[in-house]
């Protein structure tokens, strides 16, 4: 005989459904975010030295710009092919050696960051077993590896680049020489676009605008550095708390 007093109480069934993955799941987009942020800030260098590189090249068509002989220019000896005496036929040669530099700095930066985003979802999603210990694993190492990679391309690209610029001096300024009896000035396209921007006597509104592109892209390698530490510095301690 059943005992009145007893009461059946259903047993319920253990749930299969993983823990709400709150905080972690903002961590995970924490960190996508500051990696798509680095791929973004690569991708706005890389416009930028685009945008002065193509500012020079248009306005410096044949390779060939015309200056008027005063100051800096009015004790350049005239050459052998100069036939007015008020003004210079300087031909342009751009050291590119700092804007190709930028520019696979940018793409390569880039596409690191990127790949760290990708690394740190993957983990990130995964984190309540899901996936094999392995397949983590994997994804950890790549994080890790394409972080030291942003880090050593940005470092590079800041160590080359500033000591290039800091080469050609302070001011800026165009040193032409005689070659081959034409007047000719080497220099890098930032060299160029801001010491025309300081010439008087010449249509200086493409040099000022391309002047302030081409010191804005090699200025944006210092915080694309910074990121780039960041992000490592913050793949390392991740590993370190998952060990």
């Amino acid at each position: 005989m059943q005992d009145p007093f007893q009461y059946n109480i259903p047993q319920m069934a253990p749930s299969s459904k993983p823990p709400s993955p709150g905080p972690s799941h903002r961590k995970t987009f924490i960190y996508v975010l500051l990696s798509s942020l680095t791929a973004g800030l690569a991708t706005l260098m890389f416009i930028t030295e685009i945008v002065a590189l193509n500012l020079l090249s248009v306005n410096t068509k044949s390779d060939l710009i015309i200056l008027p002989r005063t100051g800096q220019f009015a004790s350049v000896p005239p050459s052998r092919y100069d036939s007015d005496k008020d003004r210079i036929y300087l031909g342009v040669d751009i050291d590119r050696s700092t804007s190709n530099f930028i520019i696979a700095v940018s793409w390569i930066s880039g596409t690191l960051a990127i790949v760290v985003a990708i690394a740190f979802r993957e983990c990130g999603g995964r984190a309540y077993g899901e996936a094999k210990e392995g397949r983590e694993r994997i994804w950890a190492g790549v994080r890790v590896g394409a972080a030291l990679g942003n880090v050593i391309t940005a470092a590079a690209g800041v160590v080359f680049v500033f000591l290039k610029q800091s080469g050609e001096g302070k001011r800026l300024k165009i040193v032409p020489t005689i070659f081959d009896g034409w007047h000719y000035a080497r220099a890098t396209r930032e060299t160029w676009l801001c010491g025309l921007r300081d010439l008087d006597g010449f249509d200086r509104s493409f040099a000022r605008i391309g002047c302030g592109f081409a010191t804005a892209a090699r200025w944006e390698l210092v915080p694309l550095s910074a990121l780039s530490i960041v992000l490592v510095v913050l793949c390392f301690l991740v590993m370190w708390r998952k060990t």
